[in-house]
């Protein structure tokens, strides 16, 4: 959480913009944000109340089982932790974050770190996996980089945001290990944001595996990687039985320039609550669902 410094800091900026922008729906956001005990946390929340998190939608729940034809938007190594997920340090000049916060009116010199905008899914979906120290294996560089739906090379949120426009599903690849260290639940709610269907793993760590399952995103291990490896021009499809169930066996079939290799799968669902949630959508649309 920012410091005292650093709050007056952000309701001296954020007085700024509530007069510039009186009147305004947005002036009005920024003027109870202003007023609140943690102005920028209330300024991410302010800016989003226009679009709450879709975490709940009225779209009917897509089908889990079959998944086809999804494009790999990461292939990860072992041990990606939370924090390479869900960055909590400084924003940085230029990011995804940075550009939406300018657009949305911020003038400062700096812009605080993510844990300042804890409660805005727009801030937070746009850091997902925002961390210089990324390495993957697609994307020619380490850090915020995956190729697009195009074959041009973007941001994650971008590229994610290019496949969600054409249709197509998507899926991380990951090692051992997937979501290490700090239990962090924008881990799992910025992965789903970015319409990630499912994750790929020799293995999980316990909790962010239940974190992914309480966001809807099947967890799915593997014990080897594809021989053929992974290119953005691979397309994968998992099958098995038509509605998901407790350590179901799959079959993930990797297409690409006419190759084609099966690598035995098991859904890391373990017991029927975790069916239901990942068969409901996430927690939240099936509690959604029992309330109406």
């Amino acid at each position: 959480m920012a410091s005292a410094g650093r709050r007056g800091s952000y309701t001296c900026r954020i007085k700024r913009l509530a007069r510039s922008r009186s009147g305004s729906v947005r002036g009005s956001a920024l003027e109870r944000a202003a007023s609140a005990p943690w102005p920028a946390l209330c300024l991410g929340r302010e800016l989003a109340d226009d679009q709450g998190p879709p975490f709940v939608d009225t779209a009917p729940t897509r089908s889990v089982l079959p998944l086809r034809d999804a494009a790999v938007l990461l292939w990860l190594g072992d041990s990606i932790t939370t924090d390479h997920i869900s960055l909590i340090g400084e924003i940085a000049e230029g990011s995804p974050v940075a550009r939406w916060l300018r657009e949305n009116g911020w003038d400062g010199e700096r812009f605080g770190s993510y844990g300042d905008f804890l409660g805005n899914h727009e801030v937070m979906l746009r850091g997902t996996f925002d961390n210089p120290r990324l390495t993957k294996r697609i994307a020619s560089r380490e850090g915020n980089a995956a190729i697009c739906a195009d074959g041009s090379e973007a941001s994650v949120f971008d590229a994610a945001r290019s496949y969600t426009d054409q249709g197509t599903p998507a899926v991380i690849w990951a090692g051992e290990g997937y979501g290490c260290g700090s239990a962090r639940d924008w881990a799992a709610k910025g992965t789903a944001l970015l319409g990630i269907r499912a994750v790929i793993a020799r293995s999980f760590e316990r909790i962010h595996r239940s974190n992914l399952i309480a966001m809807g995103i099947l967890p799915i291990l593997v014990n080897r990687d594809p021989v053929t490896g992974l290119s953005p021009l691979s397309r994968l499809s998992v099958l098995g039985p038509r509605e998901p169930r407790i350590n179901a066996a799959v079959t993930i079939e990797l297409a690409e320039a006419g190759r084609t290799e099966s690598i035995a799968g098991q859904l890391d669902l373990r017991t029927l609550r975790e069916v239901e949630l990942v068969a409901a959508g996430g927690v939240a649309k099936l509690i959604s669902r029992l309330l109406s």
